[in-house]
């Protein structure tokens, strides 16, 4: 259906053009309301317009209860997750990350957990016992376990929130002074199972 976006682009750009030179009120008022519309909803969503869906689905963070993957977790969160550790001093984190980008090139030290990712990341970091802050930061498909059998992997995340969502697509929890988080993650990353392929 991707080639018909241009062609539809350029008729709803013609069939404005005709609604504003209309001489009827109504369909001029319409014109305007339905441009205002769509130029609101476009500031309004910027910068995160891959993982936007439509004004039903608002947040655009919430989509992730309708799909995952390609819809909305590219890994563009992986910039600005970088940014916002470099301001808490670049601290190595635990990191659920779904992508093809390598963190490492955002300045991101982790130690990787369950990750679905074509990168070649090696083992990662470790974690010093006592490290504060500490964080775990999970892109949102494999908060969800889509590619996991069980796909609830996660689910000590249900009772916790994310300190920040990074473009929709990467959740970061503080497990500082969490003792339940800190062991499920250690159990996880000292078992070293296979991530799963993608």
């Amino acid at each position: 259906i991707l080639p018909v976006y241009p062609f539809l682009s350029l008729w709803a750009g013609s069939a404005s053009a005709a609604g504003l030179k209309s001489g009827k009120i109504g369909i001029k008022v319409g014109t305007i309301l339905l441009t205002a519309w769509y130029v609101l909803g476009t500031l309004l969503v910027f910068p995160r317009y891959l993982s936007y869906f439509n004004e039903f689905v608002t947040p655009s963070a919430e989509g992730y209860h309708y799909f995952v993957d390609s819809n909305i977790d590219w890994g563009q969160g992986l910039k600005a997750l970088g940014d916002y550790l470099r301001k808490e001093g670049s601290p190595p984190i635990y990191l659920s990350y779904f992508g093809c980008s390598d963190p490492a090139m955002y300045g991101i030290r982790f130690k990787p957990v369950l990750m679905v990712t074509c990168a070649n990341v090696g083992p990662g970091e470790d974690i010093a016992a006592g490290q504060s802050p500490l964080y775990f930061a999970v892109s949102v498909t494999n908060r969800v376990g889509l590619y996991y059998k069980p796909h609830n992997v996660f689910p000590w995340l249900d009772q916790r929130k994310p300190v920040k969502v990074f473009m929709d697509s990467i959740w970061l929890y503080d497990v500082t002074n969490d003792p339940e988080g800190k062991a499920r993650l250690e159990a996880i990353t000292s078992a070293s199972p296979p991530p799963p392929a993608r």
